[in-house]
């Protein structure tokens, strides 16, 4: 979304007939927003720190990943937080888990335990095998790699998948005008219906499947189509939906998009862009959504905007974020991702306006 200085914020747009009614998330500093599809706040969490990013978990308790002064980058790379919490809905935390080598992403197991991104220094063999990225002094000897780790109800912190183990530095260089501080930049975690680890690989531009018991990659796509894409997602006819930013794409302008790919054949089964390049971009985050009346819930995360398009690319309810705060980037609205919940959603809190 192109910035302009006296933008409309709140709701901006809604098409009464096409838009899904509901109700969305959205973290602002240490408190945590529901708000319905009219724009009005329903309910709010109070965390016990910044949050980064939240989501709403099957018994009702609100995840938060946290994060500690937004004015001060990570030690080791964007997306880093200082650990979970779950919340009720008056805010209690009702647990807890420090952690800053974790990152971007959490997905919560039946058990309660979790699989979450982390970081760990790569063996110094594979650091010195990594390709791409833009050198500076800044880097350090070891690079970082990415590791899924698995975190139980009691604590126990447990690493189950390394990227160095898996993945071949050769295949899968950092893009060329990144930092070497990390390989791979893995931005999102979810499983698949058939229990595996759906991934995605910012700096590398790749999308894995990861077999959850062997470590190996069942599935790839990405390089060459997508450019630092974030929010990967099965969706319920089997095809594969990102949010890709494509802020470094190869001889074209840095336009945004959404993309479903057929992962039989991987060809593009359905995308989104605007048809005017400038009025959909984001150099960070995003997610996309697909709702129960076939719209597309997006969240275009550096501009804070939010909005749903059909099938046919319509845009038909749009809100944008009337909040600016400060991070190590500076003054932003960011909203990293958000989610969207239909009315008498069991997840939701009690006692909501249907």
């Amino acid at each position: 979304m192109a910035w302009t200085r006296n933008r409309p914020t709140g709701l901006v747009y809604a098409d009464q007939q096409k838009a899904a009614p509901g109700f969305f998330l959205a973290p602002m500093g240490e408190t945590v927003h529901l708000l319905d599809h009219t724009g009005g706040t329903v309910h709010s969490w109070n965390a016990p720190s910044g949050v980064a990013y939240a989501r709403l978990l099957p018994d009702g308790r609100l995840l938060t990943l946290l994060v500690g002064d937004y004015t001060q980058p990570h030690p080791v790379a964007n997306g880093g937080i200082q650990g979970l919490a779950e919340l009720d809905a008056s805010s209690n935390v009702v647990w807890e888990h420090a952690d800053d080598l974790l990152h971007h992403d959490a997905w919560r197991l039946d058990d309660g335990s979790y699989y979450c991104p982390g970081w760990e220094p790569l063996a110094p063999d594979i650091s010195a095998r990594v390709q791409g990225g833009w050198p500076h002094p800044d880097d350090p000897e070891q690079i970082w790699g990415d590791v899924i780790v698995h975190i139980g109800r009691n604590g126990e912190r447990r690493i189950v998948w390394r990227a160095g183990d898996s993945m071949s530095p050769e295949d899968f260089p950092i893009c060329p005008i990144d930092n070497r501080k990390e390989w791979a930049h893995m931005n999102s975690l979810r499983l698949t219906r058939d229990g595996h680890w759906l991934v995605s690989f910012r700096m590398t531009s790749t999308v894995a499947k990861i077999h959850r018991q062997t470590g190996e990659l069942l599935w790839t796509w990405g390089p060459g189509e997508t450019s630092h894409q974030h929010d990967v997602r099965e969706l319920d006819n089997g095809n594969i939906m990102m949010f890709d930013n494509g802020v470094h794409r190869v001889r074209q302008p840095g336009f945004a998009r959404v993309v479903e790919v057929n992962p039989e054949n991987g060809e593009i089964a359905w995308q989104y862009t605007d048809a005017v390049l400038l009025a959909f971009q984001s150099f960070m985050g995003g997610g996309a959504q697909r709702l129960g009346n076939g719209n597309t819930f997006i969240t275009e995360a550096a501009s804070g905007r939010l909005f749903q398009v059909t099938a046919e690319r319509e845009t038909v309810w749009e809100w944008v974020n009337p909040q600016i705060r400060m991070s190590h980037f500076g003054p932003t609205p960011v909203i990293w991702r958000s989610h969207w919940y239909a009315p008498g959603d069991p997840r939701l809190p009690p006692q909501l306006p249907v």
